[in-house]
């Protein structure tokens, strides 16, 4: 292996650790069980909700609402209870749709709310 593939292969692994790291922490520990709650709970009622794992090799689950697409980035730990979950690993129908924290939360509030609109982003012109 080159000297350059090694330096990437060290800082994704050092990635990985550190945002398994920080994820420990007792806030993050029930975010990251509600995450996944949430996308079981949308896949056992019918709903489209699955994992996939991003360019760092971290798996992120996601679920559908009426309001539109969810997810988030879970450590590398939480892989065996996603793997004993219900969920499938696949993208969303369609990909991610580019949502960002700030809308994510936006569509989760709207979802509380009951209401049934689809919340889309604004794009910048």
């Amino acid at each position: 292996m080159s000297e350059l593939a090694d330096v990437v292969e060290a800082a994704t692994k050092g990635l990985a650790e550190a945002a398994d790291n920080a994820a420990s922490k007792p806030g993050y520990e029930d975010r990251n069980l509600l995450a996944l709650t949430l996308a079981v709970n949308r896949k056992r009622i019918g709903c489209d909700a699955g994992y996939f794992y991003d360019d760092r090799g971290c798996p992120v689950v996601w679920a559908v609402l009426p309001t539109g697409q969810v997810s988030w980035n879970l450590p590398p730990r939480y892989e065996q209870h996603i793997e004993e979950s219900c969920l499938d690993e696949e993208w969303p129908m369609g990909g991610y749709d580019g949502h960002d924290r700030q809308l994510k939360n936006t569509r989760l509030v709207e979802d509380v709310a009951g209401r049934d609109t689809r919340v889309r982003g604004v794009r910048p012109r």
